[in-house]
């Protein structure tokens, strides 16, 4: 072969080549992003009070499902009013989740907001995340805790004195 047929055959090897790497690299990049973003996912589950009963007919609470990064940072947050039945769902964006995201819920009953419930994205498309409002006991650090704590001590303290005068 002559110089001048061998620099078009070089040429044809050296596009097949860049060809062929470009296609490898667009195959690794569609494979990635198809196991991390599995499209759409719905976050669903049931808001319930104190007592353990669903809420539902006219009790509606507001639940907020705020998606983050392993990292922490938020992904996006939406937000649902609880049916007839007590259940929320809500929709994410295909491309702004990924399997191992953080998903928070909680939700807001009459200005209450309930303990937040955290777990993890699983690369099912639907995905139950329940809400539990916790029976409320007062602390000590209130004030409600701090009246009760003074009327025990001065209940205990009449009744010792009254006992100690017979």
């Amino acid at each position: 072969m002559t110089d001048s047929t061998r620099s078009p055959v070089r040429a044809r090897a050296l596009f097949g080549t860049c060809i062929l790497v470009i296609g490898v690299i667009a195959v690794f990049l569609l494979a990635s992003h198809s196991v991390s973003a599995g499209g759409p996912k719905t976050i669903q589950g049931y808001v319930y009070d104190e007592s353990g009963q669903k809420f539902g007919g006219s009790k509606i609470a507001q639940a907020t499902v705020v998606i983050k990064t392993p990292g922490g940072t938020e992904l996006q947050t939406l937000t649902d009013d609880t049916d007839a039945n007590g259940q929320y769902r809500v929709s994410l964006d295909p491309f702004l989740w990924s399997t191992g995201d953080t998903i928070e819920v909680f939700a807001t009953y009459n200005s209450v907001q309930s303990p937040t419930n955290t777990t993890t994205c699983t690369v099912s498309p639907l995905q139950t995340v329940d809400v539990h409002y916790e029976l409320a006991i007062p602390q000590f650090g209130s004030i409600i805790g701090s009246v009760l704590a003074s009327v025990f001590v001065g209940s205990v303290a009449v009744l010792a004195l009254g006992y100690r005068r017979h």
